[in-house]
C-alpha cells in the first residue's frame, strides 16, 4: 500500500508549501470520520477528507493559509447544507496548519504503526498476474506482500507493494503471519502445488487462493485428497480466484477482480469478529 502522504512530502522536499488539513469534529452525517486528514500542496493535494464541495471549500482556504506568510493555524466550522450546499445534514470542524518537516515525521510514524494493523495479503508469483494484484491493490486498506526468486520481476512490483526474494517460496509459507490471505499465482503448476499443499497444511491460513482453470483446480483437489487432506482443509482453497462475474483473463482485469475479492473475505472477516465479540459479551 502506497503512503497515502508520498506525494505531498515529495512536494515538500521540492520546496512547495504544505499544508494539513485535519477534521477536528463531526456533528450529524458527514463525508469522513474525525480524525480524517489530507494534505494540500502548491501542485495537488494527497488523501481526502471526501464530499465534493466540503474539501473544495476546505482547499481553498489551505491555499490562502500557504499564501499567508504570518498565519500558522486556522480553524473552521462548516454547516454542510447552509453553508456549502451539500446535503449530508450535519456539521464538521476542519483545522489547517502549515507543515514542518517533523510534521511529515510524525505522520510517517503513525502510517508505520497503522500499516502493521492492516490486514496482510500474500502473493507467491511477480508475473503479469501479481504485478497487477499489486497495483490494483496499492491503495487499499491492505498490506500486500509479494513473494518470487525472479529479482527483475519484484523489482517492477517495489514501487507499489513490499516484496520478498527467495530461491525457495514454498519454504516462505512457514514464515507467514496468520489470517493471511494468501494468493498462489507462480511461473510451475509444481510450484503451485507444492505452495497450496504448504498453505493448506497451516491450520490458520483461512483462505488460499490459486490461479488457473477448473481443470487445473480439479487436478489439484484430487492430488490433495489423495495426499491425504480433508474437505475442510480443501474448502479454503479458492479456484479461480476474483469475483464472479467477471469473465476477462486479461491481467488487469483479473488484478481488479482479486482485489475486489480481497476487499470481500477482509470485509468478512471483520464482521465475524465484531460478531464474535458480541457474542462474548452476552
Amino acid at each position: 500500500m502506497i503512503a497515502w502522504w508520498q506525494k505531498a512530502r515529495d512536494a515538500f522536499d521540492q520546496g512547495e508549501t504544505c499544508v494539513l488539513v485535519t477534521v477536528t469534529g463531526v456533528r450529524g452525517s458527514a463525508p469522513r470520520a474525525a480524525g480524517t486528514p489530507m494534505i494540500v500542496f502548491d501542485s495537488g493535494f494527497a488523501g481526502t477528507i471526501g464530499g465534493g464541495a466540503l474539501e473544495f471549500e476546505a482547499t481553498g482556504r489551505a491555499r490562502e493559509l500557504s499564501a499567508d506568510s504570518v498565519t500558522e493555524t486556522l480553524n473552521e466550522n462548516w454547516i454542510l447544507g447552509p453553508d456549502i450546499g451539500q446535503c449530508c445534514g450535519g456539521s464538521v470542524d476542519v483545522h489547517f496548519e502549515r507543515m514542518k518537516e517533523a510534521d511529515f515525521d510524525q505522520i510517517q510514524s503513525a502510517d508505520e504503526v497503522h500499516q502493521d494493523t492492516l490486514p496482510q495479503v500474500y502473493v507467491f508469483g511477480a508475473g503479469h498476474v501479481g504485478q497487477a494484484v499489486a497495483h490494483a491493490t496499492m491503495h487499499l486498506p491492505v498490506r500486500l506482500t509479494c513473494v518470487d526468486e525472479r529479482i527483475s520481476l519484484l523489482q517492477l512490483v517495489e514501487p507499489v507493494a513490499r516484496t520478498r526474494l527467495t530461491e525457495n517460496p514454498v519454504a516462505e509459507m512457514a514464515a507467514i503471519p496468520a489470517r493471511a490471505l494468501v494468493f498462489v499465482m507462480s511461473h510451475s503448476h509444481a510450484i503451485d502445488f507444492d505452495l497450496c499443499q504448504a498453505a493448506l497444511e497451516r491450520d490458520d491460513l483461512p483462505f488460499v487462493g490459486l490461479i488457473g482453470s477448473a481443470t487445473k483446480r480439479a487436478r489439484f483437489r484430487q492430488r490433495l485428497t489423495a495426499a491425504g487432506f480433508s474437505e475442510r482443509q480443501l474448502s479454503r482453497l479458492i479456484s479461480p480466484i476474483g469475483i464472479a462475474g467477471i469473465a476477462g483473463k486479461e491481467p488487469s482485469v483479473i488484478g481488479v477482480s482479486v482485489a475486489a475479492q480481497i476487499l470481500q473475505v477482509v470485509e468478512k472477516q471483520a464482521a465475524d469478529t465484531r460478531s464474535d465479540k458480541l457474542r462474548l459479551v452476552e
